[in-house]
């Protein structure tokens, strides 16, 4: 096992973003995959032709060729089922010399839900001179982004420079916005909420979002009944005649080398201009007075960028000086990167999942769905499930699953094991009807020769811990008293294991520490032991694994704070024995554990970043003396066990194989 190495974080900017964050789910891809995958090499000293860099052939009357193979295009997808949204192209300007159009994304299930969804303008990357609504990266994106942030997106295909130089893309962005604002597309005018839109651009494509944002501020009023929320500005491509350290220091960057940012605004400045113009330089004069007007309209202002890009400190500059103008700003610098790799999307513009009282949040089922109990008529199902209340004062229930083949154990005088499931969600989000947990649940009871015992517990931040360790200990008294006639007819007290993910995997550690000391309360129900699967840990100091991952796609470590933020008990930090298991040596009761001859079983994988927090709980467990044994993958990510089916990741059956090995 790798060894741990833990870095102290004084940088107070992850805790700020933090409080304004407002959901654990927040996750969204990359917005370059291509680069991605392709990851920058070591700067090149040799001299670069940046044409050829960008693919492009710079023609005699001032045009470019763009290579087709290296610009690829795809289709909207309407009918499309694999795709999380639909999509349309409408032309919104028909004139020759224009010809623009708008890619719009609609969530799926949009309609059936009952209120109406946010409208987020996107405006795409490429330099001013490349790239499109139709570029898979942004396609796929805006598709992601409609379905997770349930929201309509519309993508503009605005003018490209040099053909039609700045500010032909600003004009194209306007006249886009006030399209929206007159509703003439179907979608948009049916399921659009024109009081919360949102305008959001990524490097070019922030530049222009900055500009468009200036005009519409002093001309607010105009596209009423659009109310504009906010802007976010993504790694935004800003210039300038001096260099900055970053440009100088990223001088031969694989990205944005130098030549090559230079080109793109000579290619985009209007024609006799240079970089000290007020498109490229945002910064002369102290700024726009625009900006006072931005302010004054409560605006808010998001920017994400990395140390790793050349415009990183055209960024920072752009965060001070909004900061000066006193307006609302949220800001994320990551460490590391590079151009078109920031995958946080600040989701805290969609503030109206915070209610108004600050205590808690809205879960929108269109983010959050859930499916009902298969009963037996439901045949596609491995098991049949049902749901029964625990605590009607709590609001708390259980879902329980039994195998369709159960009567065949009756009838063979035998009964099933118990599993006591405790699923995921960062302890704010999810439930027992979300379908990865209910599937998993329904899938296990079968494979396994259980009853499943899936608990609703009260989430956080309305019910903070220790709530749902209380929720989880009484379902374990619930299934002891035989309250239902499955366990009394089909269940085997004496073989009972508690199980959980994610979250799920921390309230079965701790609600295991407490059952240990009420073994004899629980009589005749006999734990035999607790199976952790990527257990969510935390601690005030960084292990490896969570810098190594600081921007993992699935639980980005300002993800991973904001659930502790949300759910400790207030006041406390991630140093609380509820977040960090090893504080100290670990708790006293993990020699009840021993004692009582428990196994504990850990799953993990080393592309979460969690895994170095399982892997030092399993080294304080084997030093107490505990019967432990884990499941360390290579690769894979936080999720991967209950997660996604159709996912090359997905890891269900391994996990279930394991589990099994657990009862033998």
């Amino acid at each position: 096992m790798r060894t741990l190495k833990r870095t102290k974080i004084t940088d107070k900017s992850t805790t700020t973003l933090v409080i304004f964050l407002i959901f654990l789910l927040i996750c969204i891809e990359i917005l370059l995959q291509s680069q991605k995958s392709n990851p920058p090499k070591q700067p090149n000293s040799n001299p670069l032709n940046p044409f050829k860099h960008l693919h492009i052939i710079h023609n005699s009357n001032g045009t470019l060729t763009r290579i087709p193979q290296f610009f690829p295009k795809i289709p909207p997808s309407i009918t499309n089922t694999s795709s999380p949204s639909l999509s349309k192209d409408v032309i919104i300007n028909q004139n020759p010399n224009k010809n623009t159009r708008v890619r719009i994304f609609l969530p799926r299930n949009a309609i059936n839900r009952p209120s109406k969804l946010p409208i987020i303008l996107f405006v795409h990357g490429g330099g001013f001179i490349l790239c499109s609504v139709s570029s898979p990266v942004f396609h796929h994106f805006c598709s992601k982004a409609a379905n997770q942030l349930a929201a309509i997106v519309v993508s503009v295909e605005y003018r490209l420079a040099p053909e039609h130089r700045l500010p032909a893309a600003y004009d194209d962005v306007l006249e886009a916005l006030i399209w929206v604002k007159e509703s003439k597309d179907e979608w948009v005018k049916k399921y659009g909420d024109f009081s919360r839109c949102i305008l959001m651009g990524e490097s070019a494509g922030g530049n222009i979002v900055y500009h468009v944002g200036l005009k519409i501020a002093d001309h607010v009023n105009d596209f009423k009944p659009l109310i504009i929320k906010g802007l976010i500005m993504i790694q935004p491509f800003f210039g300038g005649v001096d260099r900055t350290r970053s440009e100088i220091r990223l001088l031969n960057d694989e990205a944005l080398p130098l030549v090559v940012n230079d080109l793109l605004w000579d290619l985009a400045l209007p024609i006799g201009s240079n970089r000290s113009h007020k498109y490229c330089d945002p910064f002369s004069g102290r700024g726009s007075r625009s900006l006072g007007r931005v302010r004054d309209l409560g605006w808010r202002v998001g920017l994400a960028g990395c140390d790793g890009d050349p415009v990183f400190d055209r960024n920072v500059k752009m965060v001070k000086l909004l900061k000066w103008k006193k307006l609302n700003v949220v800001s994320m610098f990551d460490k590391g990167g590079y151009h078109d790799t920031n995958q946080t999307i600040i989701e805290e513009m969609f503030n109206n999942l915070k209610n108004s009282d600050g205590k808690t949040i809205s879960r929108p089922p269109e983010l959050f769905p859930t499916i009902p109990p298969s009963t037996i008529v439901d045949s596609s199902s491995p098991s049949i499930s049902k749901d029964v209340p625990l605590n009607l004062n709590n609001s708390t229930s259980l879902r329980l699953f039994l195998p369709r083949n159960h009567s065949s154990y009756t009838n063979n005088n035998k009964k099933l094991r118990i599993i006591v499931y405790v699923h995921g969600g960062g302890f704010v989000v999810a439930s027992v009807g979300h379908p990865p947990f209910h599937h998993f649940c329904s899938n296990a009871a079968s494979q396994l020769a259980a009853l499943v015992v899936s608990v609703e517990y009260r989430l956080a931040p309305e019910h903070r811990l220790p709530a749902a360790y209380d929720d989880v200990l009484e379902a374990l008294e619930w299934v002891r008293d035989g309250k239902d006639e499955w366990i009394t007819k089909y269940a085997d007290l004496s073989s009972c294991v508690i199980m959980g993910d994610s979250a799920g995997a921390n309230i079965v550690y701790n609600v295991g520490l407490r059952a240990t000391v009420h073994v004899d309360d629980l009589k005749p129900l006999i734990i035999k032991g607790l199976i952790l699967v990527q257990p969510y840990f935390s601690g005030l100091d960084r292990t490896e694994s969570e810098l190594r991952l600081v921007n993992d796609s699935i639980l980005p470590l300002v993800a991973n704070d904001l659930g502790w933020e949300l759910a400790l008990p207030v006041g406390e930090n991630r140093g609380h024995e509820y977040s960090d298991p090893v504080k100290d040596g670990g708790s006293g009761l993990l020699d009840r554990v021993r004692d009582l001859g428990w196994q504990v079983w850990v799953v993990s994988c080393d592309g979460d970043p969690l895994y170095d927090r399982s892997v030092e709980l399993v080294k304080l467990m084997e030093k107490r003396g505990l019967s432990v044994k884990s499941m360390f993958l290579e690769g894979g990510k936080h999720g991967m066990f209950v997660g996604d089916p159709n996912d090359t990741n997905f890891k269900a059956t391994e996990l279930l194989n394991f589990v099994m090995g657990f009862f033998s």
